[in-house]
């Protein structure tokens, strides 16, 4: 009896084993295959199948996005220099000299990126000239580099991009930039201002003339030497005369209304810069650089600064100003029958306006005009005068 007991108790326990083996197993088969079969075609993360890899280099987790478009990574290019450069920094005139300051290093990239640096020391030689190649100090860098800063005429195209857009007439070069306009004064009477910018008014700002008693008119003037801009100068009578103040040509006396230079006389310096002496002999003026002079007896506008007393209103005339830093303005204003309408106070508004730390008018009546390139802007047939040649002509060249 207890034979059989131990018999059926044996066989239960088998039973039990397998059943609790089977189920553990997955069941049958054909299910195990198919579990084998997905192991083996998805990874642990199906959104991103390289999170595995990366799984195994980096201690990173990375992160499972609900996008159905695995993520994918793309390798960025380290960028290549291209160039460095020296600019001249904006709104800044470099001509002849130059300071450490007025300039900018520019590092340019391929991907378009471009910085900048300023520079701790620059080495120019002393003929320093747009184009020259310099050496430029970066902390513990040197480089040589070509500069090709803008000129002065360069600067104010940009400067004076709206004077230009809106004048009547405009002349530019890479050395010369002449703009003209009319306007009205507040009184209403037409004036024409002519804007002048020099790369070099030493050689650009000129007298033209011819041997006294000799004239000749604005257009001849032109044919004859070829400067862009002009207009009259020294008052003369019609044989060419002078009448006012102390006459120089090339530094040589060729004219004397008295002994001493005066506020009748405008004197153009070796520079190019336009001033008035104030009882200087030939002697004084000639060491003060004095290269030539034109002579009037209408009055100084501006004298260096200084605003002179003004009571007089007289005819149609020419006057010239210039600017802190070498820049020109040439103005003829009209008139209405024999005297003009505008008081030389208006007149010198018109160069303060414009910055103009000296002023002068200069001829006037029949002999005053303007010229530029092959024409005429006005000349005092505008006021119902004739024109009429004269001696001397304040003259631009390019």
């Amino acid at each position: 009896m207890f034979i059989i007991l131990g018999v059926v108790y044996g066989v239960f326990a088998i039973t039990a084993v397998f059943f609790f083996v089977y189920t553990k197993g997955g069941g049958n088969v054909g299910a195990d295959a198919s579990n084998r079969q997905i192991a083996q075609t998805q990874p642990a993360n199906p959104q991103n199948p390289s999170a595995d890899i990366i799984a195994d280099i980096s201690e990173e987790t990375v992160p499972v996005t609900d996008e159905t478009e695995p993520v994918t990574t793309s390798v960025t290019e380290t960028p290549v220099l291209i160039a460095t450069i020296l600019d001249r920094q904006p709104d800044i005139d470099i001509h002849g000299t130059a300071n450490v300051s007025d300039f900018v290093i520019k590092t340019i990239y391929s991907d378009g990126t471009i910085s900048t640096a300023t520079p701790s020391m620059i080495e120019l030689p002393e003929d320093f000239v747009q184009g020259s190649t310099i050496t430029v100090h970066d902390g513990d860098v040197s480089l040589s580099v070509d500069v090709n800063v803008n000129g002065i005429v360069t600067s104010a195209s940009h400067k004076y991009a709206d004077e230009i857009a809106n004048a009547d007439k405009v002349h530019l070069s890479d050395t010369l930039l002449v703009t003209e306009k009319q306007y009205e004064t507040p009184s209403g009477m037409p004036y024409w201002l002519v804007h002048i910018v020099c790369e070099n008014p030493a050689t650009q700002i000129q007298r033209s003339a011819i041997e006294i008693p000799k004239t000749r008119t604005l257009e001849a003037a032109h044919e004859d030497e070829g400067w862009v801009f002009g207009i009259t100068g020294s008052y003369t009578n019609g044989y060419g005369i002078y009448s006012y103040g102390m006459i120089l040509q090339d530094k040589e006396l060729i004219s004397s209304y008295g002994q001493c230079f005066s506020d009748a006389t405008m004197v153009l310096e070796d520079d190019g810069r336009l001033t008035s002496y104030h009882y200087a002999t030939l002697s004084q003026a000639l060491d003060m650089g004095a290269r030539d002079s034109f002579s009037s007896y209408m009055p100084t506008l501006i004298a260096d600064y200084n605003l002179p007393a003004l009571d007089k209103i007289w005819s149609p005339v020419t006057a010239i100003g210039m600017t802190e830093n070498g820049e020109y303005y040439a103005m003829f204003i009209s008139n209405k029958g024999a005297r003009s309408y505008v008081s030389y106070s208006e007149m010198r508004d018109v160069f303060l306006d414009r910055g103009c730390v000296y002023a002068k008018c200069l001829n006037g009546w029949g002999y005053t005009g303007m010229y530029m390139e092959d024409d005429y802007i006005v000349t005092s047939e505008a006021s119902g005068f004739d024109y009429r040649p004269t001696g001397d002509f304040f003259v631009v060249y390019d």
